[in-house]
């Protein structure tokens, strides 16, 4: 079998391919697309890192192929859509710059609480300045870790051997397994009014990007430091410039930027900052990590057809997927839906299905999963892996049949968190027509396409005028108001369907207005 390394990776990593039985390894980096496209036209696995580009054309010429590693995480030079149409598998290593980027992360913040950087200039500078570099220890301060993936659970296991306490977000996390690590979950607002230092590890979604705005950075402490090693969308940089110039927080260290190369010169060049140029994964270790991860992968995606952090999904039955196809994408859009509408860390997930789609019931399970991990994971979750993430996080998953149902064909969806639990149904009139029909004890009819608010309130007068006000006057425009009552009469749960995002100025003034229960923004 021909493994086609097209870029540049480890000796290491080389030479783990180099030593399997019936292999033949092929290094050629640095093609053209047509050079790239003749040479994987007989090859049953191709490497690369980010300097190539894999095209439709090149995916197209490969008559053979059935795995594409990629040794780092970033798969966006992949043509995803093409690859997953020819049925190969897109993996990456997304594990093998975990130490790397964790360890990076407390060297900015050892340089940011020690004075290091300023220090060194001044020393370097011929000058003998120790009264000016007075810093702070780590011992006995409270680390807020947002996200506690693979980066951010390192993380808070280096912060406890500094002998720090570690305070987290991270919704897809239970109270019992963030207590087994020592780590007190918290909601985000109190970890940033808490916290020390905050440090950001999560990946950049409709939910997340820009997530540190000003609102969040005026609840930090004047004595509060931020970190970010993630991705530079998380923050909104010039409310961080504002913060720092206002001495609202103490200072920040960033290795990563909204933009880069950046150009927020003034930021960086601020004397509360430190900052680096995307450094994280930078080490040779890393670089080892993940070639010799990469070539392990590939060898059992060809030998034993293990498809280990796969990124897409090799499709088999397309009679099936195709059968089922608006009943899978609703599925995972509830799943989507409830992951934005529940607090607290996922226990527990249930699908119930009726009628003609339990046919279909192990690809509803795993769209379920896949709507439901994608805010948590960027979208880096698929039929491929959804499974596995979900045992990883410690959540139990059932499927199951059942005759008891409303509908001739009925998707029901349950989802037990460590603090409530959330039940939405949906069901396709038609051929398709997907439609949300139940959310809890309210019955409704939404489609479940496009932003939402999501409004629970007493059941009184007045609140619908008042809500449509606040939209209003804030240049909102309301698609639809779909309305469902419960069974006394006493609460509605509404779904606004509105055409851009809401901001959290609006949101807050919704809050405020009588009888209002419950605010969410939900992007489908």
């Amino acid at each position: 079998m021909k493994v086609f390394v097209a870029d540049k990776i480890s000796e290491e990593g080389l030479a783990a391919l180099q030593e399997a039985e019936d292999i033949e390894v092929v290094l050629n980096p640095g093609l053209p697309e047509d050079e790239l496209a003749r040479e994987v036209a007989d090859s049953q696995a191709m490497i690369i890192r980010s300097g190539v580009k894999v095209t439709r054309k090149v995916i197209e010429a490969a008559q053979n192929l059935k795995v594409i590693g990629r040794a780092g995480v970033g798969v966006d030079n992949v043509d995803l859509e093409a690859a997953t149409q020819k049925g190969i598998v897109v993996m990456n290593t997304p594990s093998g710059n975990t130490v790397a980027a964790a360890e990076h992360t407390f060297g900015l913040l050892l340089a940011l609480l020690r004075n290091i950087p300023s220090a060194v200039q001044s020393l370097k500078s011929g000058k003998w300045e120790r009264s000016l570099f007075v810093g702070y220890e780590l011992n006995g301060k409270t680390l807020g870790v947002v996200g506690l993936g693979r980066i951010g659970s390192e993380v808070a296991r280096i912060a406890q051997s500094f002998r720090m306490k570690v305070i987290a977000h991270d919704p897809y996390i239970t109270s019992e397994r963030a207590e087994e690590a020592d780590i007190e979950l918290v909601e985000l607002e109190e970890l940033f009014s808490r916290a020390d230092i905050v440090t950001l590890h999560v990946p950049v979604t409709d939910q997340t990007r820009g997530m540190v705005n000003a609102r969040m950075l005026s609840l930090m402490k004047p004595t509060a430091y931020l970190i970010n090693c993630a991705r530079g969308a998380l923050v909104d940089e010039k409310a961080l410039e504002e913060a720092l110039n206002q001495g609202q927080i103490a200072g920040a260290a960033l290795d990563v930027f909204s933009k880069e190369p950046p150009d927020c010169a003034s930021l960086i060049a601020n004397e509360r900052v430190v900052a680096t140029p995307h450094l994280g994964a930078s080490t040779r270790e890393a670089q080892i990590n993940v070639g010799v991860q990469i070539a392990r992968q590939v060898l059992a995606a060809l030998k034993e057809n293990s498809f280990d952090n796969a990124v897409n999904l090799p499709i088999s039955d397309f009679t099936l997927l195709e059968r089922y196809r608006t009943y899978i994408e609703l599925t995972e859009r509830i799943g989507v839906f409830i992951a934005q509408l529940v607090s607290g860390g996922m226990r527990e997930v249930k699908i119930s299905c009726s009628g003609a789609c339990t046919d279909a019931l192990a690809a509803l399970k795993l769209a379920l999963l896949k709507g439901l991990l994608t805010p948590a994971t960027g979208g880096n979750v698929n039929f491929v892996n959804a499974a596995y993430l979900a045992r990883q996080r410690g959540i139990k998953v059932e499927g199951v049949f059942t005759d008891e149902a409303d509908y001739t064909n009925l998707v029901s969806c349950m989802v037990t968190t460590d603090k409530e639990s959330c039940r939405v149904d949906g069901t396709v009139f038609g051929e398709e027509l997907p439609r949300i029909v139940r959310i809890n004890e309210f019955y409704m009819d939404v489609n479940p396409r496009g932003q939402f608010l999501v409004l629970k309130n007493v059941d009184v007068p007045g609140i619908i005028g008042q809500v449509g006000t606040c939209l209003g006057q804030a240049g909102i425009n309301i698609g639809e108001y779909r309305l469902g009552r419960d069974d006394t009469h006493k609460n509605t749960l509404s779904l606004v369907s509105v055409d851009s995002m809401v901001p959290d100025e609006v949101v807050e003034k919704l809050r405020a207005i009588k009888g209002m229960q419950l605010v969410k923004k939900v992007s489908v």
